[in-house]
């Protein structure tokens, strides 16, 4: 899938309210009391076109169920094997992350959101937990993903975009700039402690 076709698939979405009702309605959310968020994530993504997985740990603040923001943290879960000087290596990756999610759309069971992650960290060649090379990186993944929420704390998502990824092509050569597909589980931390509050 072509960058341009999934960016514009996303600005598309963000298009339907003008600039400044979006605006306003980010800024509206952070009036009503914040509740505490607590995402686990799973990232089908490609590193020099093979197929990856990624694991991922946030927690953070959902503010009137429109505008989430927080910190986490993301690592390659497959076991993903390069070469490096002719040797075998395993590519590493942990990036820790800070996440901003926008709802435009709500109803009783759904939730369609645009979440945009910033992610900072180090990607090594490892052989025997010894590093071969290593080299920061930065990345910037603007998605879109749908949720059902069900039995009022729990969610379900599936969603699609796309990584950028900067870092030292000299060190590490793989390509993991590419698009990502999301699946994912939430736990509202806040209605559950909200729900205990009043018994």
């Amino acid at each position: 899938m072509k960058v341009n076709y999934i960016l514009l698939i996303i600005f598309s979405v963000l298009n339907l309210s003008t600039k400044s009702q979006l605006l306003d309605s980010i800024q509206n959310s952070f009036t009503y009391k914040p509740k505490l968020l607590l995402k686990l994530d799973a990232r089908n993504s490609f590193i020099s076109d093979n197929s990856v997985k990624y694991g991922g740990l946030k927690i953070g603040l959902n503010y009137n169920r429109t505008t989430k923001i927080g910190i986490g943290a993301s690592w390659i879960t497959s076991n993903y094997i390069s070469k490096h000087n002719e040797e075998d290596v395993k590519l590493e990756n942990i990036n820790f992350l800070t996440f901003i999610e926008y709802t435009f759309y709500k109803s009783k069971h759904w939730y369609a959101n645009i979440p945009v992650q910033l992610g900072f960290g180090e990607l090594k060649y490892t052989n025997n937990k010894e590093v071969k090379a290593n080299t920061f990186i930065f990345t910037y993944e603007p998605a879109m993903t749908v949720e059902y929420r069900f039995l009022k704390i729990f969610g379900l998502g599936f969603g699609f975009g796309y990584r950028f990824a900067v870092y030292s092509k000299q060190d590490i050569t793989e390509k993991l700039s590419a698009p990502i597909y999301i699946l994912r589980f939430k736990l509202h931390l806040g209605d559950i402690i909200s729900k205990n509050k009043k018994k």
